[in-house]
């Protein structure tokens, strides 16, 4: 065949660079990116890294028309009023987990699940310990090893209360938003790794929170409980770098989603960055420190709107 096809001196070549890829034959030269990463059992995608790499480039750079504030201050209430119990509480609420707010509170204060949905309960408990432990909640990577122990850490405890779900296990099979793939479970780690070096060029505060938030959220390494986690990890880059933490309301849950797929699909990234930038204007501007008052500004500033009502009646969410 290879007579036939005039390639027959390069044989050798072929078989060799087979067994490069393959692994049974050391490179001769240093091996390309792909190669390396395949010899060394990682191997990723290469078009999410793309992407990656797009959107460090943007957030390293944001059009100043765009008008993003360089830095928030936390207000009072962000660490140990109700912040940590409203951002469990919208968290999970973006995810289908809906509960009233007492009822939520009920949970949080108890610590235990009601009989009738301990599995939801247990989601609203853990999320809350994660997200209001003073240590904890600001701890973000050094290195790509950090940050897969790190996604695993707070993927057990947010999701510990589901064994069926894996607390802590990389997924086994594809998952799917509609018909959007996200990153083949072998492709997952090698992904993560790659994708972790471009964060190093982001600057720290909302930037490096947005790029961790798309990331995470890309890769998609559990079975469930990954949107949580990578807000999760996206609001420790804003507190390990002393700025407020960013909250997805309820009445924004539409307009999140339809940025993230923006970005995912078309890197339309403005969109992703005014979307998150106004979540944390709106954060940073709540009165956290009592919870009268937050309730009150709760209402005030639509934040407990269904967003599909609200789009219907051409509501939005307002800054306090």
């Amino acid at each position: 065949m290879l007579d036939e096809l005039g390639t027959a001196g390069r044989k050798e070549q072929a078989e060799r660079l087979l067994d490069e890829v393959a692994g049974t034959r050391p490179p001769v030269r240093a091996p390309g990116r792909l190669l390396a990463a395949r010899l060394g059992g990682r191997e990723f995608d290469a078009a999410r890294l793309e992407r990656f790499e797009a959107l460090a480039k943007y957030l390293a750079d944001i059009p100043p028309g765009l008008d993003i504030p360089v830095a928030l201050v936390p207000s009072a209430g962000n660490g140990d009023g109700t912040l940590p119990f409203f951002e469990a509480y919208f968290s999970n609420f973006i995810e289908g987990t809906e509960f009233g707010i007492e009822e939520a509170e009920a949970i949080v204060a108890s610590g235990t699940a009601p009989a009738n949905r301990p599995a939801d309960a247990h989601d609203i408990l853990r999320t809350f310990r994660t997200v209001s432990d003073p240590v904890g909640r600001a701890v973000v990577p050094t290195t790509a090893e950090e940050l897969l122990e790190l996604l695993s850490a707070r993927h057990s405890a947010i999701m510990g209360g589901r064994p069926e779900k894996g607390p802590g296990q990389s997924k086994a099979k594809a998952n799917q938003a509609g018909s959007y793939v996200f990153v083949e479970p072998g492709l997952v780690v090698g992904t993560l790794v790659e994708g972790f070096r471009y964060a190093a060029a982001v600057p720290p505060g909302l930037p490096r929170a947005l790029y961790a938030l798309f990331m995470v959220t890309e890769a998609h390494p559990f079975d469930d409980g990954n949107g949580r986690v990578a807000r999760c990890h996206m609001c420790a880059e804003l507190s390990a770098a002393r700025m407020s933490r960013l909250i997805v309301p309820t009445v924004l849950r539409n307009e999140y989603l339809q940025a993230m797929r923006q970005a995912s699909r078309h890197a339309n990234f403005e969109l992703y960055v005014r979307t998150l930038a106004w979540a944390w204007r709106w954060t940073a501007a709540m009165p956290w420190a009592d919870r009268e008052a937050t309730m009150g500004r709760l209402v005030a500033t639509n934040a407990l709107m269904d967003s599909t009502d609200a789009e219907h009646t051409g509501s939005r969410l307002e800054l306090p």
